[in-house]
């Protein structure tokens, strides 16, 4: 389905805030602060600014962890006691719920010239992705595609992602479980996310993510997606993650100003 103008409105608020609870978190990070340290004042800066629960818990890679290099598999992945060290580019991550919608969002931080960089090749990957949507046909094909765009000497690094996926479903609701967490996600939005997976292999839903996964061999639907992709170069990390919309009109970015400016 596609959202009314008041929901859509909503989500527009919400990925508002939750970028500025980055920002903010972002410009206050020293030499020394941990992993775990920046996801703690992420959910804290989050609640002041009201949101009530998560779509996932919030997320920090520091240094080369921001590229995925040392990072032994999935389980690696939770924020832990690496620390911010001088020079470093990193990664914050994470999902609050504003009014009953989740600010799903990801930005790329660090020191010049090194954040320009990281920047640079994801706006280049933004401009393109509306148009992979359009024309793909399929969410395998947009994934595939998207890992494609990527500039020269990037690389996709999101096989460590859960299904592997780019990209995933946002839905609005009460969302009463937001504030029980397991596996790094809110009970809500796992019960979501589960049972349309499920329900897909039965043909019964559209499959929740984009991914090279056979189950993806299916069409994009209408309605706000999460669309997250994460690259390197090197040791250089870089990710960005916001929500775009899918609908009979077209594709297009929810918020028209790129946040990767």
């Amino acid at each position: 389905m596609v959202e009314d103008s008041d929901s859509l409105a909503r989500y527009l608020r919400a990925q508002s805030a939750a970028r500025d609870c980055l920002c903010s978190v972002a410009a206050e990070l020293r030499p020394g602060c941990t992993e775990r340290e920046a996801a703690r004042r992420l959910a804290e800066a989050a609640s002041q600014a009201g949101a009530r629960g998560f779509f996932h818990s919030p997320l920090a890679w520091f240094g080369q962890r921001a590229a995925f290099r040392g990072v032994e598999g999935k389980g690696d992945l939770p924020p832990g006691d690496r620390k911010l060290e001088a020079g470093d580019v990193f990664v914050l991550d994470f999902a609050p719920l504003f009014d009953g919608v989740p600010g799903d969002v990801t930005l790329t931080f660090g020191p010049e010239p090194q954040r320009a960089r990281a920047r640079a090749a994801l706006s280049s990957m933004r401009a393109e992705i509306p148009r992979i949507v359009a024309t793909a046909g399929t969410a395998r094909l947009a994934a595939e595609r998207i890992a494609d765009c990527a500039p020269e000497g990037w690389e996709s690094r999101q096989e460590l992602y859960p299904f592997a996926a780019v990209g995933h479903r946002v839905w609005p609701g009460r969302w009463g479980l937001s504030r029980v967490e397991l596996l790094g996600a809110s009970l809500d939005a796992l019960l979501r996310l589960g049972s349309r997976t499920l329900l897909s292999r039965a043909s019964l839903v559209e499959y929740p993510y984009w991914s090279d996964r056979r189950e993806a061999e299916c069409e994009i639907g209408t309605g706000l997606w999460s669309v997250e992709p994460h690259i390197a170069c090197g040791d250089l990390g870089a990710k960005w993650e916001e929500l775009l919309l899918v609908s009979p009109d077209g594709v297009r970015w929810l918020d028209p100003i790129s946040p990767l400016d």
